[in-house]
């Protein structure tokens, strides 16, 4: 039988599958700062677009 297509290959793959899975959702929790640069002057429709993307993101 050849490896490639037995079934301790897709068992080993959905093993490693849910490991990976379960390791992302383990740090689900984490907190991530983006910080964002721009020249754009204060009141401009940049910089609105930029404070109401913001507040969808905190939310």
């Amino acid at each position: 039988m050849n490896y490639f297509n037995s079934p301790i290959r897709y068992i080993f793959l959905f093993t490693a599958l849910l490991i990976f899975t379960g390791v992302n959702s383990a740090q689900a929790g984490n907190k991530h700062v983006i910080k964002f640069a721009t020249l754009a002057p204060e009141g401009s429709s940049w910089m609105n677009a930029m404070h109401g993307l913001a507040k969808k993101i905190k939310t």
